[in-house]
């Protein structure tokens, strides 16, 4: 089995959240909207990371047409299985603290089974 790139998951992702929400399937959504935020927060680059082009800038402002536009990160596969995991134990801890056999708690599970269906 070939492991899908990052763009085509994320696509898999956005197309089965576009059909969670015509279902109104609630859980999958929010799970889908969820990890699809934490993918693209991971991909941000950090303010850090941006450099002035010359001393006479602005508190780090840049000059001309795109300027304002940042390079993303990009990730591997592992990356995104790496989100992915992180993901599922956040939910877990959730689920631990409200208990597992509340109404809640069944929703925060119903979400790993669906988050953990995109690990590579």
């Amino acid at each position: 089995m070939n492991t899908p790139t990052v763009d085509e998951l994320t696509v898999r992702m956005k197309e089965d959240l576009r059909t969670a929400m015509k279902a109104g399937k609630s859980p999958e959504v929010s799970a889908l909207r969820s990890l699809l935020a934490r993918i693209s927060n991971a991909e941000a680059v950090q303010p850090s990371q941006a450099t002035p082009e010359d001393d006479l800038s602005i508190a780090g402002a840049q000059r001309g047409v795109g300027s304002t536009e940042a390079v993303r990160r990009t990730l591997t596969p592992a990356d995104v299985d790496e989100l992915i995991v992180a993901e599922i134990k956040e939910v877990q801890d959730a689920m631990q603290s409200v208990g597992e056999d509340s109404d809640y708690g069944q929703e925060l599970r119903q979400k790993i089974t669906i988050i953990g269906g995109y690990v590579s």
